[in-house]
């Protein structure tokens, strides 16, 4: 049986994507989305609860680029997986949610982690709207 965070649609969790913008209130709901809704290899999220923080989520085929944005006021610009992904010592493009070519971000390897730790940070996310601390992450300042 899936994981339902409080009562129905009281703590849900905004998915914005290519697809556009939906709610989910269930982990395999997310899991799903994060699965599914592509271009190509392409894949990218955002997850927010609405209180401040998101979760940004970036695919490129097996890797993923995350990104945590603490707060909407501007006061931190957040913090970048540090994952040192050791297969391919190469910067992987990634799209953002718009999903055009011009707005693509070139990200250096020792920030990407497998796709699968790009889900399970997805995951924690869900549960708890903090930082995932199953990811190592790089501050972008302090």
């Amino acid at each position: 049986m899936p994981f339902l965070i409080g009562e129905r649609g009281r703590n849900r969790v905004q998915v914005l994507d290519f697809d556009g913008a939906c709610r989910v209130e269930y982990e395999d709901e997310l899991l799903a989305r994060l699965r599914s809704v592509r271009r190509g290899a392409d894949g990218a999220f955002i997850l927010d609860h609405g209180g401040g923080g998101s979760l940004w989520v970036h695919i490129n085929g097996d890797v993923a680029f995350l990104w945590f944005c603490p707060d909407t006021n501007g006061n931190h610009p957040g913090f970048v997986s540090d994952g040192k992904w050791s297969r391919d010592r190469r910067d992987v493009r990634f799209l953002l949610v718009g999903g055009d070519e011009a707005s693509s971000v070139s990200v250096p390897w020792w920030q990407l982690v497998p796709v699968d730790a790009a889900y399970r940070a997805a995951v924690e996310y869900f549960h708890s709207p903090s930082r995932p601390a199953s990811v190592t992450w790089f501050a972008l300042c302090d």
